[in-house]
């Protein structure tokens, strides 16, 4: 009774272990997913190893087109072979092994058909190992086995089956090999990063879930950046495996108020476990004042050189810079057109092209004028990097063409030229600019040579040269620094010391007096200066020199006086600040022969231009001639500034002569005073003869005024 009540128990268990273990088998073959399946039907085992133990008897594992087989024994004579195989399970959890196998009925006891597995083709664990089947299997028996989590997410598990035997007649075989296993739950979120147009203030972005489970309570919010924006919807409740959604972005500040060139969001989407990504929101604010307005028939061109130390894109203080523009009219109506440079701080909605040290005509703003249909224009911004008013660190360069007071109407900003990488980023419509400070101690304290070369000078003058100075490193120096001017063949040694601590970027003034000897030669000579600076107080010594010599050119002529041509110059008008100015000049012919002299005109350049070119003068026996030189003088300048008159007879040069003029600035009033060097300065009472001819005249309209 009991026997008969325990095997009924018994039954009754094993029944529920069968049905939970169905039930099990059912819910996990539901979420399995095939990480491997062969069925040997292509008749090959490329992608498997064939490895013979010992010595083989007969025919090891090969593939029959519809099984793997393997003979391995003849005739009382043992063999062994393996078919194996890797299978990667990355990614995949609760790995399970299945097959058909079907083995001959003459197995013995010393033979066996094994199958094991393993995580690093090492070490294997058997899953069966079959030795006396108690008669031939009539058919493929098909096996399943469930294996541990060693096996999980490993890119090593390996698969072996054996076949020994000793016989011809005994065999194994394969069919149906599979592994499957459960993916391993693996989150992930993208959120794309787009560029909102530069006529909008919105663009859509998406948030995708680009994992293999599904995500829910996704917050989508702005991280950091340049703009405040509105997200729409800002919480998607749930995104399953592979699908995505739209969120419109909105800028909500004033467009007007950001910042020329790119400025820039992160947003940032979160799920409920925690599971996030972000995505850069850009918006591109152009340097035209409402965006590119019909452009399209337009084709601007920009090409950045610099012609200093620094490149294109990495620019040093005092390099020089061009920044060519060229603008082609395909087809829409444009005049006025103003070519116009910006240059901007990163983070900075301020314009610092003012700040740049300019060489080109009216500086960041050019008024080109009317470019007609097919026509092109063309302009050279060119300027140099000014150490004190700039600051290193990052900059935007942008430039535009526009239609003067209808920028609203015509206007482009943007140039495949500065979409070059070496510009930063992949934008059309600016190029990163980097100005870097000097990092190399010897190099910090440079003197700007850039205007004083080319000076002329004469035989006996005495020269006056001042020479800007600066910090361009990232070093301060303290309480003073001295400036050296030296040239051995005018027996020039001088220096000038700066009081006053120097910091990086701070701006000096060295000035120099000497007289070129009256025995130099006629040619051009090289004044070399170089700097001292990070004064030691103590020790009352410098412990640094500029590893750089800074060379002008100095130009002596007139050396060789001739004797036989008297030379003065008397001023023809006012000369006042930024106006035009006339100077007369009187050359004498003490020859008893007819003689035709050239007047040239130099070493003007850095206080006026040249408006009017003295005439060839033909000059009789011990006769005089006389011809004019007129000047537009530059805006702020004052005071006296030099120049030299250049006589040349039959292509050759016979003489020259040292003029000065005293610029008085635009509040002046009346002819300005003027001098003559050398012997040559016999009209310099001209003026002082006007002024009292000036005061009698005054005096008698007083007087008759008064009758």
């Amino acid at each position: 009774m009991n026997s008969k009540t325990l095997n009924a128990s018994t039954r009754l268990l094993a029944f529920g272990v069968l049905a939970i273990f169905a039930m099990s088998f059912t819910i996990s073959s539901v979420s399995a997913s095939t990480i491997f399946s062969y069925d040997f039907n292509d008749g090959s085992l490329n992608t498997w190893t064939v490895t013979n133990v010992g010595v083989l008897q007969n025919s090891p594992w090969t593939n029959t087109g519809n099984y793997a087989e393997a003979r391995p024994g003849s005739s009382s004579q043992r063999g062994d072979t393996i078919l194996s195989r890797t299978i990667s399970t990355l990614g995949f959890q609760s790995i399970a092994v299945k097959y058909s196998r079907q083995i001959s009925g003459g197995f013995e006891s010393s033979d066996n058909f094994t199958a094991s597995w393993s995580v690093d083709g090492v070490s294997f664990t058997t899953l069966e190992d079959v030795t006396s089947p108690n008669g031939a299997d009539s058919s493929f028996q098909s096996k399943i086995f469930n294996l541990p989590a060693s096996t999980n997410n490993n890119a090593n598990f390996q698969l072996k089956f054996e076949c020994n035997t000793n016989a011809a007649d005994e065999f194994c075989r394969v069919d149906n090999v599979e592994v499957e296993g459960i993916i391993i739950p693996a989150p992930a979120l993208s959120v794309s990063s787009v560029t909102i147009p530069s006529n909008s203030n919105k663009i859509d972005v998406i948030i995708k879930n680009t994992g293999n489970s599904p995500l829910s309570n996704m917050n989508i919010e702005k991280q950091s950046g340049d703009f405040d924006v509105n997200i729409t919807p800002s919480l998607i409740s749930s995104l399953a495996a592979g699908t995505s959604v739209k969120v419109e972005v909105t800028i909500t500040n004033p467009l007007s108020s950001l910042n020329v060139g790119e400025n820039s969001i992160i947003l940032k989407a979160t799920s409920s476990d925690g599971t996030s990504s972000t995505g850069m929101v850009k918006f591109e604010k152009s340097f035209c004042d409402v965006g590119p307005q019909n452009d399209t028939s337009l084709e601007f061109d920009v090409s950045i050189n610099n012609k200093g130390k620094g490149t294109d894109s990495e620019w040093k203080f005092l390099d020089t810079v061009e920044v060519e523009v060229d603008l082609d009219n395909s087809g829409v109506d444009t005049q006025d057109i103003i070519f116009e440079l910006g240059l901007f701080k990163k983070g900075s909605s301020k314009n610092v092209a003012d700040d740049l040290i300019w060489l080109s005509d009216e500086d960041e703003s050019y008024q080109f004028g009317d470019i007609d249909e097919d026509e092109n224009g063309n302009h050279v911004f060119e300027f140099r990097v000014n150490p004190d008013k700039l600051d290193n660190g990052d900059y935007v360069l942008v430039v535009k063409a526009y239609s003067d007071s209808d920028e609203d109407k015509v206007c482009i900003d943007y140039s495949n030229d500065l979409s070059d990488s070496e510009f930063g980023s992949s934008s059309k419509s600016f190029a990163e600019i980097k100005i870097d400070k000097e990092s190399s101690k010897g190099k910090m304290v440079v003197v700007d040579t850039y205007s004083l070369s080319g000076m002329t000078v004469q035989c006996g003058q005495s020269v006056s040269l001042s020479a800007d100075v600066y910090n361009i490193g990232d070093e301060d120096f303290e309480d003073q620094i001295k400036v050296n001017l030296f040239n051995n063949e005018l027996g020039i040694s001088l220096n000038d010391v700066i009081l006053g601590d120097f910091d990086a970027g701070d701006k000096g003034i060295a000035n120099f007096i000497f007289t070129v000897p009256q025995n130099a030669s006629d040619k051009m000579y090289f004044l070399s200066m170089s700097t001292e600076y990070d004064y030691d107080k103590k020790k009352d010594r410098y412990d640094e020199v500029s590893e750089e010599a800074f060379r002008v050119q100095l130009n002596v002529q007139g050396c060789s006086v001739n004797p036989d041509v008297l030379i003065s110059a008397s001023l023809g008008s006012d000369a006042i600040s930024g106006g035009e100015m006339s100077i007369n000049v009187v050359i004498t012919n003490s020859k008893n022969s007819l003689r035709v002299f050239t007047i040239e005109a130099t070493g003007y350049q850095t206080w006026a231009e040249l408006l009017e070119s003295p005439s060839a003068q033909t000059v009789g026996p011990q006769s005089a001639g006389e011809t004019t030189i007129r000047f537009r003088v530059k805006d702020d300048i004052s005071g006296e500034q030099p120049f030299v008159l250049r006589i040349f007879e039959n292509g050759s040069l016979i003489a020259t002569q040292s003029v000065s003029v005293n610029i008085e600035p635009k509040s002046s009033f009346g002819f300005t005073g003027f001098a003559i060097g050398g012997d040559n300065a016999y009209l310099w009472g001209m003026g002082l003869l006007n002024v009292i001819l000036l005061v009698v005249i005054i005096v008698v309209a007083i007087r008759f005024s008064r009758k």
